[in-house]
C-alpha cells in the first residue's frame, strides 16, 4: 500500500495528476479538505480512512497543513509530492469565477504560498468563498520544502503530464501490452512488514 500525498501551488494541476493516479494506477482518491470538521484530528481521520482501503493505494489531495503533513509521516508508506507550475500557465488554467485577473490570482498565490498578504479584505473574502479557514493552513511553500518528491507541472498537455508522473514514480513498460510496473508502488519486504506493523499498531491504540 503506498499513499501519496499531493501538495501544490493555486491550479497547479493537483486533482488532474489525482484523476490521472486513479484512472491509470487504481488509485483511492481523498480530499484532505473532506477531513477539516474535526480540527485537532485532521491527520488521524484522514489516515484512518486510508487504512480501510487497504490494499489499496491512495492519493491525499491538496494537503495544507504542516502539522498534518508531519503526523501522516508517521506511516512508513506516505511519499508527499510537491506540484509546482508557472505562474501565468496557472492562472491561465485557474477556474475560480471569483478571480478576475492576475493580479488578484497573484494576491491570492502570494498568501497560500508565504502567508504574505498586501490586501486584507481582499484575501479573507477569497478564503471566504474558497472554504478555506487561515487558521487552518500553512503556507504552502513550507509544506512543499518537506516533500520527497517534486514534479513541474509546465504544460496542458495530458500526456506529457501522464510521461512526467510515469518517469517521477518510475514506471517501467516496454508497450502499452506489457506489464506495468511501478517501483514506487512494489515496497520492498522491510517496507511491507512495517506497513503491515504501522496498521495493526494503530488498530490497537483505536
Amino acid at each position: 500500500m503506498l499513499i501519496i500525498g499531493l501538495i501544490g501551488s493555486l491550479s497547479s494541476g493537483k486533482h488532474l495528476i489525482a484523476d490521472i493516479l486513479h484512472e491509470q494506477y487504481d488509485f483511492v482518491i481523498l480530499e484532505y479538505k473532506d477531513f477539516k470538521k474535526k480540527k485537532d484530528h485532521t491527520a488521524k481521520e484522514c489516515l484512518s480512512k486510508a487504512k480501510e482501503t487497504w490494499p489499496k493505494n491512495v492519493v491525499i489531495v491538496c494537503i495544507d497543513s504542516l502539522k498534518a503533513m508531519t503526523e501522516i509521516r508517521d506511516n512508513p508508506q506516505f511519499f508527499p509530492i510537491a506540484i509546482e507550475g508557472p505562474l501565468i500557465l496557472r492562472f491561465q488554467r485557474q477556474k475560480h469565477p471569483i478571480i478576475h485577473s492576475l493580479e488578484m490570482f497573484v494576491q491570492l498565490d502570494d498568501y497560500l504560498m508565504f502567508g504574505l498578504s498586501s490586501n486584507e479584505q481582499y484575501i479573507e473574502n477569497m478564503l471566504e468563498n474558497l472554504h478555506l479557514d487561515s487558521k487552518d493552513i500553512s503556507p504552502l511553500n513550507k509544506c512543499m520544502d518537506s516533500c520527497d518528491l517534486r514534479l513541474i507541472n509546465d504544460t496542458n498537455d495530458r500526456r506529457n503530464l501522464e510521461k512526467k508522473l510515469a518517469d517521477l514514480l518510475s514506471v517501467n513498460s516496454k508497450d502499452q501490452q506489457s506489464t506495468t510496473t511501478i517501483k514506487l508502488l512494489c515496497p520492498n519486504w522491510d517496507q511491507y512488514f512495517l506497513m503491515l506493523a504501522w496498521i495493526t499498531a494503530s488498530q490497537l491504540v483505536s
